[in-house]
């Protein structure tokens, strides 16, 4: 099942990737943080040791993040006065992993101020999540930019009180199919 999961969420990824043109590529931040992948794993390594259950939580918040506007981490972003964020839409009201992504965050600022994005924090932390909880292992493309726009009112993740053609139909405009919807849902 860990494997069938990993499958659909590198899917999943892919295909929003495809819609949001960015140039991703293995291993982007070789040069500007060299470490930045070694720290995500060592951080998700002693995470996962505390709670076996994390990688789930990550992937449901990583599903998330790229359901709504591609992932680009902007189920990260906080409110503010002006506006609502993602994240206190009810769908994610119960999603679970922020202190993780903060914590890797921080690191990976101390080390390499302003270079690694909070997309690819968060995408390298379920990836390896994934692995860690007996999933396939998978390369990943980063260079992820992070969002700038996190609305309450832009979350349209289906739920119970959905029928199954709205939910496939929220599906498909991500590009994904029934199969994707009945493994995720």
């Amino acid at each position: 099942m860990a494997a069938l999961v990993s499958s659909v969420l590198l899917a999943l990824v892919v295909a929003v990737l495809v819609n949001t043109a960015q140039a991703l590529e293995l291993h982007f931040y070789r040069n500007s943080c060299p470490q930045a992948e070694l720290v995500v794993k060592r951080a998700m390594q002693k995470h996962f040791s505390i709670d076996p259950s994390l990688p789930a939580g990550l992937l449901r918040l990583h599903f998330h993040d790229c359901f709504v506007r591609g992932c680009d981490a902007s189920i990260l972003v906080d409110s503010t006065r002006k506006n609502i964020a993602e994240k206190e839409a009810p769908p994610n009201l119960t999603l679970r992993g922020f202190e993780v992504i903060d914590e890797i965050k921080l690191e990976l600022e101390k080390q390499c101020q302003g270079i690694v994005s909070c997309a690819d924090i968060l995408a390298l932390a379920t990836r390896d999540g994934v692995a860690l909880a007996g999933g396939s292992a998978y390369a990943l493309p980063t260079g992820r930019r992070d969002g700038t726009v996190s609305s309450f009112f832009d979350v349209h993740i289906p739920g119970p009180s959905f029928s199954v053609a709205d939910a496939l139909q929220a599906f498909q405009n991500i590009n994904l199919d029934i199969q994707d919807l009945t493994t995720l849902l």
